[in-house]
């Protein structure tokens, strides 16, 4: 095969610059700002702040049913004031029971074997 005779005088840089611009152009198309890549970013991105933006949505329909209750029904408003404010009718005994103190401690403590008694001569126990 004979060269092409306008590529005789050409220099060889030259010849390659189409091939090098064309592997520029897709590295941009694949890595660049605005390429396929990046492309798939944002997209997963959306589809994550979508689905945030539907739990937010769940949870202000939540408090907007709560608020209407709250301001609708007086009995729930009584619920919450017991419960959170510890709140309580004029007339009412309270009756509030505590366990010694470090019941807590000592009620998911494992049980295990007694404390030893001192020996009787007054010496510590081995």
């Amino acid at each position: 095969m004979e060269p092409n005779p306008a590529d005789r005088g050409a220099p060889r840089w030259l010849r390659a610059l189409p091939v090098a611009a064309l592997s520029v152009a897709v590295c941009l198309a694949l890595f660049g700002e605005q390429g396929v890549v990046a492309n798939r970013e944002l997209s997963a991105r959306i589809d994550g702040m979508r689905q945030e933006v539907a739990e937010v949505e769940r949870a202000n329909a939540t408090l907007r049913t709560e608020i209407r209750t709250l301001r609708e029904d007086p009995r729930a408003v009584e619920r919450l004031a017991r419960s959170e404010l510890n709140l309580v009718r004029d007339g009412e005994l309270v009756f509030e029971f505590t366990g010694p103190a470090g019941g807590a401690a000592m009620a998911n403590a494992a049980p295990g074997p007694a404390p030893a008694a001192p020996a009787p001569d007054g010496a510590p126990a081995p």
